[in-house]
């Protein structure tokens, strides 16, 4: 009975270590979270066409203390994309979740809501759209929910 209690405590304690977020893609970054920041802020500012459409309300948010949500939009696709920031010395991005404005406001988690083949497409374009202009090294971390087949 104890080993099967501690086989159900190590598969599903990183659910709740993760908070509101257990399936978002995790990058990590040896920079700093304002530098990290500084460059997501630039990359909007020379490529306005990621900036969300004003419709949508959405806008980023800074936190100094090191957690903030980022709004990208990918025009040629009317798809927003959600992610956040958080660290210290250190910092992540986390992409969390991909909505398709065509089919309404309704939003898809990245590793949960979405089958092998898209998911594996939505983070290497991602990667390619995004955080690959950013020049600055990272580290997919995978994600902190076990979920390792998509």
């Amino acid at each position: 009975m104890t080993a099967i209690i501690f086989i159900i405590v190590y598969l599903f304690y990183p659910i709740y270590l993760v908070g509101s977020y257990p399936y978002a893609q995790e990058y990590k970054f040896d920079a700093p979270v304002e530098v990290l920041y500084n460059r997501v802020e630039k990359f909007k500012t020379d490529n306005v066409e990621y900036n969300p459409p004003k419709r949508t309300n959405l806008v980023d948010s800074f936190d100094k203390a090191g957690f903030s949500h980022i709004w990208l939009y990918y025009e040629d696709k009317n798809t927003l994309v959600h992610l956040f920031i958080k660290g210290g010395r250190k910092s992540i991005i986390n992409f969390d979740a991909l909505n398709s404005l065509s089919d309404g406001f309704q939003w898809k988690r990245i590793n949960d809501d979405l089958d092998r083949k898209d998911n594996l497409a939505a983070k290497r374009e991602f990667r390619q759209r995004f955080l690959d202009k950013l020049n600055l090294e990272y580290k997919d971390n995978g994600n902190n929910a076990f979920v390792f087949w998509k």
